[in-house]
């Protein structure tokens, strides 16, 4: 019989039963709302908790490695470095809870086009699966309109942020069936939340009355919510198990919508370019421009797709989770507290910032205001070309703060480390080499309107980020427009028109996909585009 050990969560009183050896952060996840940015994998530090009793639990050498000594000293440990061999009882920091919150995903209510089986039932529902987000559009499949919009963080991020440790985590079929049926949950949690948020029009209404559903994402997402295996993607060529589009029952793939409804999976194009880059080009009219066009769907994963006369070339690139503010010191979502614009006033020789929610005081630092950051330091002269923190007078600092000596609540300061630049220069390096390369493979030397969209890609100062070097010379990308979820209005466009499979299919036949991995040049490129421009600008 097995001598179970009870964890206690303060202030709350809620009691987890534990078996005896687990790890701490496995134990919080199922239930508790505790970041976990790296998958445990002990890199992030984000997992922090503070032990009632810090006798509990000696501190490893990771846990020196974040948190300073009389932190320890006062019961604070990473989650993930714990196993629970007696009972304990811990307190969650504010900033160790995840919050379930999502930037906003609104796009044109229409109308749109419609061309749909009229028996389908008066809902449909548009999904986009994002690795950091996802986000659900419910549609009236007669009059061709969004009733309304729900988004959430992808709850999958329990087993990381980035997309490999998703993979990793689906290599067995119980990993696979877990994250599934994960994203299965929130899809159906944000269609109730549609149906409330549709008012009283719908009010009659349930999920039920769901009679089609169209899902895009990029391959991995879609690979997990349709079941099928990722692991080819993480493994040279990094070719998925399926490329074209499924229209099955949606009960086939676990969802509880009408009896009859059916789910339209996008088709992809190849390693990570998956149906969100589709949809993103299909909500453009990229095939009926003219114009020479970039697509760089920003986030995560890193995206790209590009036409020039009646060629289309695409890529993906991996950005990493730095741009969502994981994996850098005092990162965190975009939500209120998070340091989203950040600026360095030379006269009054300090930092000024914005946080998210009526400048609320600062709990963190988000990926907007992460680019802005180092731009800022880059500018104050606290940072050279190479990356390295500039000594100030002093030793090498490992460290510089926003804050300008005014703490947070919990006497906490805001700050970016010489890692977190790091993280930014592998982030940024990746989206430029990506454009720098797929340019190169198409023959072009400029194009005439570069579109940038997705989680992050339209919610930043592209202005900023191009400073320092996260795009190539301004001049090549022509005109710049920012599009928010341009993938989700492409996925409504093939709910509510059937015609749209086929537009959609065209572009994935068309598109020739760069394994940018395979340029000789490549490694080469990418390490220069690590350096910052020498002037900053």
């Amino acid at each position: 019989m097995v001598n179970y050990k009870t964890v206690t969560l303060l202030p709350s009183g809620e009691k987890i039963r534990v078996k005896p050896g687990s790890v701490l952060l496995d134990a919080l996840k199922d239930g508790c709302p505790i970041r976990a940015d790296c998958g445990g994998k002990g890199i992030c530090g984000k997992c922090k908790i503070i032990l009632d009793d810090p006798e509990r639990s000696s501190p490893v050498g990771l846990e020196k490695d974040f948190l300073a000594e009389n932190r320890i000293d006062a019961g604070w440990r990473l989650a993930c470095q714990i196993q629970v061999h007696t009972d304990m009882k811990i307190r969650l920091p504010e900033n160790s809870l995840d919050q379930g919150q999502a930037q906003g995903k609104s796009i044109p209510r229409g109308p749109y086009t419609v061309n749909q089986d009229l028996h389908a039932g008066p809902l449909g529902l548009a999904v986009d699966i994002g690795t950091t987000n996802v986000a659900a559009y419910l549609c009236d499949l007669q009059k061709g309109v969004i009733l309304a919009s729900a988004s959430s963080v992808n709850p999958q991020r329990r087993f990381g942020q980035d997309v490999v440790s998703r993979i990793q985590a689906a290599s067995d079929p119980a990993g696979l069936e877990e994250l599934k049926f994960i994203i299965i949950d929130a899809i159906h949690c944000l269609a109730d939340e549609c149906i409330v948020n549709a008012g009283q029009s719908q009010k009659q209404l349930s999920r039920r009355n769901i009679g089609s559903l169209a899902v895009v994402g990029n391959t991995a997402m879609q690979h997990i919510f349709a079941g099928i295996d990722p692991t080819p993607l993480a493994l040279s060529p990094y070719e998925p198990e399926n490329h074209a589009a499924m229209d099955r029952s949606a009960r086939f793939f676990g969802l509880a919508l009408s009896e009859t409804c059916r789910a339209y999976i996008a088709p992809v194009i190849s390693g990570f370019a998956g149906g969100d880059i589709l949809a993103c080009a299909l909500a453009d009219g990229l095939m009926e421009r003219r114009e020479t066009t970039l697509i760089v769907d920003v986030g995560t994963n890193g995206e790209l797709i590009l036409k020039s006369g009646e060629n289309v070339y695409a890529a993906s690139c991996a950005t990493g989770p730095a741009f969502e503010g994981a994996l850098i010191s005092c990162g965190m979502r975009a939500v209120e507290g998070a340091v989203s614009a950040c600026s360095f006033d030379a006269a009054r020789n300090r930092f000024a910032f914005k946080t998210m929610g009526n400048d609320s005081p600062p709990l963190g630092i988000c990926g907007s205001g992460v680019i802005e950051a180092v731009h800022a330091l880059r500018e104050a002269g606290f940072v050279e070309a190479s990356g390295r923190l500039i000594p100030q007078g002093g030793d090498w600092p490992d460290r510089v703060s926003l804050l300008n000596g005014r703490r947070r609540s919990g006497d906490v300061d805001v700050y970016i480390t010489q890692k977190d630049v790091r993280q930014v220069q592998l982030a940024k390096a990746a989206v430029a080499t990506g454009i720098i390369c797929l340019m190169e493979k198409a023959g072009v030397k400029q194009v005439d309107r570069t579109i940038l969209t997705g989680a992050f890609g339209h919610a930043f100062n592209w202005r900023k980020a191009a400073e320092i070097g996260m795009f190539p010379e301004l001049s090549a990308l022509g005109r710049v427009e920012t599009r928010p979820n341009l993938a989700g209005q492409g996925a409504v466009m093939i709910l509510l028109d059937k015609t749209q499979q086929a537009a959609i299919q065209k572009i994935q036949e068309s598109a020739n996909y760069i394994h940018l991995a395979d340029d000789a040049e490549f490694t080469q490129r990418f390490v220069s585009q690590t350096l910052f421009p020498y002037n900053g600008k």
